[in-house]
């Protein structure tokens, strides 16, 4: 978190749009010779309006935050409604009464005064010779000077806020802006809950953040509401937002020592609005950034020539020589419905380009991809941190499930250096072709696919596998069928029938015909070991060197 240090005057930490506190208005608005006697903890009531009541109902009347002048007529033949009048008031959020001494209440009931104390409901006695007029004239020549003082806060407030969006600020100095407008501390989550930005005014409030956060009031999204939080014995303040973007920002937090105005949450929401804009507009530079890694990948992966300079340029630009080793991991986008609907998996593998450019943004890495997977290679110390690192996707993927879309890992074995590039792809492209009932799989953990791979180099074994493979493959293009498709699942369940029916979702007497039309095509029999091994070893090379999903 970035802390700053702001001096900006109280006034903007206290300002509520066209109020006076109790203080305030006994302190600036023509009160001599007042007597509090009750209600000491609300003297930060506020007050809206200034008012006489001298009948008895007036107080249902009333809408809250009034400052209440009487002279206690309208209870002069009923002493026992004084006994009612604070409870009445303060469930009709009034925020103080100021009685003339002696004027038809001689004494005030004890009863009145506790209760007042309970409620933190100020009374204020006021001299016999009180004159309603002038306390309500200076009182509403006060809220004018506030009001007016509040225009011209707001006034400069949104100027700032202007050059905040045609400043070429980043995101991040844009947090810093409005954190030093408002005067709070702001931290600026995603989607996950990860902090993506932040600026404290006062250290002490990262605490206050992190108490917030094991309050739970995240999960709870209760946003739009200023609550109190109680940290080292002292209370601060926190309110949420959301932010109104499909960016990367998806909550802010604020937090300051004193409930945050009116015009500290206006700042909030239009800075959140800047803050957003700024931040996409930065995704979409990182971005393009990924189109010029995929080059270079592409690069390094069509062409074996490539000189020492270039790598050793790579090397460099990439800082790969500053870790232990490199490794490969590839994510594939796969849907499990019968019918696939492409686009939601082209959303899906969006939308993991935005988590990695975002769990990525300060780890150099190269980047490609094949069909709906995407393949990153990337520095690392040791397989411990690619653990740390797929926990954390996870999480960004469990913010954004589709129960239609299966999301699987491949992680190669690590090499040496950026170099060997080429053989991390190849470890990453087996662990995608091979049997997926696992959410994740390492290059490390498999054996016969390991065996199949090299198989796709050997010319005389590639006609041979041609001629098997093309067959099914004709026959799936000019009947429509799935021969291939089925054959696959048939070794993926084990050869278990109705574990794959169910799987292509066809009957079990479908899948007997699509196995004896394979058997009739390729010539080979799934009864004998010779065809069962030729029929699995063209289906895995199949998956590895084909056109193919």
């Amino acid at each position: 978190m970035r802390a700053i240090s702001n001096n900006q005057g109280k006034f903007l930490q206290d300002l509520v749009s066209n109020t006076l506190s109790v203080g305030e208005v006994l302190n600036n608005v023509n009160f001599e010779r007042y007597q509090l006697i009750a209600g000491k903890g609300g003297l930060n009531n506020r007050c809206r309006h200034m008012i006489i009541l001298e009948t008895p109902e007036g107080i249902e009347w009333l809408q809250g935050g009034e400052f209440l002048l009487t002279s206690g007529f309208a209870f002069k033949d009923n002493p026992e409604a004084w006994k009612t009048v604070i409870v009445r008031a303060h469930k009709m959020g009034i925020a103080a009464i100021a009685i003339k001494e002696k004027r038809y209440l001689s004494k005030i009931p004890q009863e009145m005064i506790e209760q007042a104390d309970k409620y933190n409901l100020p009374i204020i006695l006021l001299p016999i010779d009180s004159i309603y007029t002038d306390k309500i004239a200076s009182f509403y020549e006060a809220l004018f000077y506030i009001k007016n003082e509040y225009l011209v806060q707001a006034k400069n407030m949104d100027e700032r806020l202007l050059n905040l969006v045609f400043d070429k600020n980043k995101a991040d100095e844009v947090i810093v802006g409005i954190s030093g407008l408002t005067n709070v501390s702001i931290v600026v989550y995603d989607e996950a809950f990860f902090e993506i930005s932040s600026c404290l005014v006062n250290e002490t409030h990262k605490l206050v953040f992190e108490s917030a956060e094991y309050k739970d009031l995240l999960n709870k999204r209760k946003f739009g509401k200023c609550y109190r939080l109680e940290v080292d014995d002292k209370t601060y303040f926190v309110k949420y937002f959301l932010m109104p973007s499909d960016g990367v920002a998806s909550y802010m937090c604020a937090a300051g020592d004193m409930e945050i105005s009116i015009l500290q949450e206006k700042a909030l929401q239009y800075g959140s609005m800047i803050f957003s804009l700024k931040e996409k507009k930065e995704e979409r530079q990182s971005l393009k950034e990924i189109k010029l890694k995929r080059s270079i990948t592409e690069l390094i992966l069509n062409n074996a020539n490539l000189g020492e300079d270039f790598y050793n340029s790579i090397e460099y630009d990439y800082s790969w020589n500053s870790k232990k080793g490199a490794i490969g991991l590839v994510i594939t986008s796969e849907d499990t419905r019968k019918f696939s609907v492409n686009k939601d998996v082209q959303k899906m593998k969006q939308y993991i380009y935005r988590i990695i450019n975002r769990i990525f943004e300060k780890i150099e890495y190269l980047i490609t991809e094949r069909q709906n997977s995407i393949i990153v290679f990337f520095a690392i110390d040791s397989i411990e941190d690619m653990d740390r690192l797929l926990k954390t996707i996870k999480l960004y993927l469990k913010k954004n499930y589709n129960k239609n879309i299966r999301i699987t890992f491949g992680i190669s074995r690590m090499y040496e250096s950026i170099r060997d590039v080429l053989e991390m792809y190849n470890d990453c492209m087996i662990t995608r072709m091979f049997d997926k009932k696992y959410e994740i799989t390492y290059y490390d953990s498999l054996d016969t696919v390991k065996l199949v791979y090299p198989l796709k180099d050997d010319k005389q074994f590639t006609e041979y596998y041609k001629k098997t493979i093309d067959v099914l493959s004709d026959y799936d293009k000019k009947y429509g069928r799935e021969l291939i498709k089925t054959l696959k699942y048939y070794f993926d369940y084990n050869m278990n029938m109705k574990d794959t029916a169910d799987s292509l979702f066809i009957h079990v007497e479908t899948l007997r015909y699509r196995l004896n039309k394979i058997e009739q095509l390729t010539g080979y029999t799934l009864d004998t070991s010779d065809g069962l091994l030729v029929l699995q070893l063209t289906i895995k090379l199949h998956f590895i060197i084909g056109d193919n999903e």
